[in-house]
């Protein structure tokens, strides 16, 4: 085989592995697909001059040039499509391409036809070179305007685009320029010129500069199958140097002294490369991944790991702890921050940050910086100096309090709910393209998260305080067995100072022993102390519920204490409304895990509500047991009931049966809807469940179960 054919058969067997693997890397991708049509034109190409190289008469010379000009033509369809679709100006050039598609069309026509030339002769020692018709003076300017068009325009995008991207352009650039270059040579014979076109092997080159590209600059998505090629190289020249090194050393050294078979030099030599594959191996696996691919699969891996945890978080601080911890160790940045959307929806205020001292900053939603980003919702970099030379001081001052140079905004429905930046990284390498391109990923992601967190957080707040007006409003309903609690004290202490008072001004006490003065006096000191203590209970017990609780205390906690606890404030209001309490408490009922004084606002909502529903006259029976693997608690009554069609609403929100709508007595108590949602979300909180039994006429029963301390809780509802 002649260099000329070797060279050929090399080019296009490396053009068209690499076009089929930066396919197959990501075949939805234009700018792959274009690459994949350009490496198989080279190919063509190649393989035509591979044909040439091995040509001996003139119709084989004749077929080879029909197939490598034929891979000439569609080069130059494949390269500029390439080309845009690699600056992102496809649209853009559409007519222009479309132009040279058509007219690229039909030089192939005429190659295949004869038409730009006829026949083939031997014009120097290097063999066979076609006779030019006219035609093909029209495709050689052609050739050369879109050889020279696509290369300005590199040229002129490597220029302008700094930063990761502009050094993958300036290798698409610098290597398709010294391809054109090596394989142009090979128009000179064409043209009688008498020189060698051996410089065709450039265009091996071309091939080897940008697969340089792909490894360093992570020009086109194919690290996996280079990475794979560079160990089964090192494991290939490793083991070569152990068969070359075994043998010289068997030859120069042991043959001085022993007599060595082959046999026994070469199971010598295997021996030595099965001992040192493996470790070799691991060696060259590592090494690749460290200096070249780790950072990449980090990257893939951790934040789609990321992306996939934070959705089912609900604790926003922990959501944005989670986001900046695994930013921070992925890609080993020196700060970042989360500036979240405040609940007032007023201002942001920095979530959570590392590395900056401003941690207390806050952005009014007018400021300009939150405008700004509001209005321009893409990613800013500043380690692009175009952009940061472009961007307002205004901005650019901010990043720097941050101490950022990545800022991204976090958008949901076309609102900024917050700001994510990044600081550099403590390595000063810039950030990756593919980092650059992911990132805004993660951050619809961390926007999602963060949403999610803050509407759940801002409803448990809520939650807090519907069950504050719900306990305020019970205290309304309970006002006149309140009152009666704390007058009757204050009538026995009023009456045994009056008593006194008459006592002195009938002169009773002038006539009385001191002895018995005394008794007299102390007796109703006792009174009036036990009446204050009575009084002073009662307050304490209203000031205890009245009070928001800044949060649970989970404890164990007996439910017949709290369910005395609850009856106690409705003492009066059954006595006035002749209702009977009769409790059935289980023995050996096994305390639960909750808040007491939530417990107690439970049981005393829904023991209200059974007052309610019994107009006059009625039983609240109250009991407490242990069913399996659940402690009961359960209030039933005997009044009006709940109809079918109201039942499964009545633990929504703002559905109440105490309204206009429902009901129009004038004298019925109306509801806020909130009172059994409260209940049950703060049921839930503690691993329980509610469920009621009604039935119109008859009465209802709520049916509160905790799960006993170490048992897993049901999950029915």
């Amino acid at each position: 085989m002649t260099f000329t054919a070797l060279i050929g058969l090399l080019n296009a067997c490396t053009s068209f592995t690499l076009g089929l693997f930066v396919f197959r890397k990501n075949p939805r991708s234009k700018k792959n697909q274009s690459y994949l049509y350009f490496g198989l034109a080279v190919a063509l190409y190649s393989f035509g001059y591979f044909m040439w190289g091995r040509a001996q008469t003139p119709r084989d010379a004749l077929l080879a040039f029909q197939v490598l000009v034929s891979g000439i033509i569609l080069i130059n369809s494949a390269y500029l499509e390439f080309v845009f679709s690699l600056l992102g100006k496809l649209r853009e050039k559409r007519k222009i391409l479309l132009f040279c598609h058509a007219l690229n069309l039909t030089f192939l026509i005429l190659n295949a036809k004869l038409l730009l030339y006829q026949e083939v002769v031997k014009k120097s020692v290097w063999g066979y070179w076609p006779i030019v018709e006219t035609p093909f003076y029209a495709y050689f300017g052609f050739w050369l305007w879109q050889v020279g068009y696509g290369l300005f325009h590199l040229w002129k995008s490597s220029r302008r685009v700094v930063g990761k991207r502009g050094t993958q352009i300036k290798y698409v650039f610098i290597s398709t320029l010294i391809g054109y270059f090596g394989g142009g040579t090979n128009w000179l014979p064409w043209f009688d010129i008498n020189l060698p076109p051996h410089l065709n092997i450039l265009v091996t080159a071309y091939v080897g500069i940008l697969a340089y590209a792909i490894v360093r600059h992570q020009l086109l998505e194919i690290e996996v199958i280079i990475k794979k090629t560079l160990v089964f190289a090192g494991l290939f020249g490793v083991v070569m140097a152990v068969v070359s090194v075994a043998t010289a050393l068997t030859q120069t050294y042991l043959n001085r002294y022993f007599t060595v078979s082959p046999t026994v030099s070469m199971a010598l030599t295997a021996f030595l490369v099965i001992l040192l594959y493996d470790p070799t191996r691991k060696l060259l696996v590592n090494m690749t991944d460290r200096y070249l691919f780790q950072k990449k699969e980090d990257i893939k891996v951790t934040l789609k790991r990321l992306s996939e945890s934070i959705i089912t978080m609900l604790d926003i601080d922990l959501v944005g702890r989670k986001i900046l911890s695994t930013l921070q160790e992925t890609l080993r940045l020196d700060s970042g921050s989360i500036i979240l959307k405040n609940e007032n929806e007023k201002n942001y205020r920095v979530l959570d940050a590392f590395g900056v001292a401003a941690k207390d900053l806050e952005f009014d939603k007018d400021e300009f910086f939150v405008r700004y980003l509001s209005e321009m919702p893409r990613m800013v970099n500043l380690e692009d100096p175009a952009e940061k030379t472009n961007l307002p001081i205004g901005i650019t001052g901010k990043l720097i309090d941050l101490k950022a140079v990545i800022c991204i905004p976090l958008f949901l429905h076309a609102d900024l709910i917050g700001i994510l930046t990044l600081g550099k990284k403590k390595s000063d390498e810039e950030f990756t393209v593919e980092e650059l391109e992911y990132l805004p990923t993660v951050a619809t992601q961390a926007a999602i998260a963060l949403s999610n967190a803050r509407l759940y957080d801002i409803l448990k707040k809520s939650q807090i305080d519907f069950a504050q007006q719900a306990k305020m409003a019970a205290i309304g309903t309970l006002s006149a067995g309140i009152s009666h609690e704390i007058k009757n004290p204050l009538n026995h202490m009023r009456l045994a100072i009056g008593m006194l008072r008459m006592n002195r001004k009938l002169g009773v006490y002038k006539k009385l022993p001191q002895d018995q003065l005394e008794e007299e006096v102390f007796s109703a000191l006792d009174s009036i102390d036990a009446n204050i203590t009575r009084a002073t209970e009662v307050i304490e017990r209203l000031s205890s519920f009245a009070k928001k609780p800044k949060e649970l205390k989970i404890e164990p906690v007996n439910l017949e204490l709290a369910m005395e606890h609850a009856l106690r404030f409705m003492t009066r209001e059954f006595e006035h409304y002749g209702i009977k309490v009769e409790r059935n408490y289980g023995k050996g009922v096994p305390e639960v895990l909750a808040d007491l004084h939530a417990v107690e606002d439970v049981l005393l909502n829904i023991l209200v509500n059974a007052r309610h529903a019994i107009q006059d006259h009625g039983t609240i029976e109250v009991l407490t047991c242990r069913q399996g693997e659940e402690v009961e608690a359960c209030v039933k009554d005997t009044g009006a009931g709940i109809s079918p069609q109201h039942l499964e609403k009545i633990f929504d929100p703002f559905f109440t049966t105490k309204d206009t709508s429902r009901n129009t007595d004038e004298k019925a108590i109306k509801g806020t809807g909130l009172g059994l949602f409260i209940v049950r979300e703060l049921i839930k909180k503690f691993g329980g469940r509610i469920a009621v039994e009604s039935e119109v006429g008859k009465g209802t029963a709520f049916r509160i179960f905790f799960p006993v301390p170490g048992k897993e809780p049901l999950n029915h509802v």
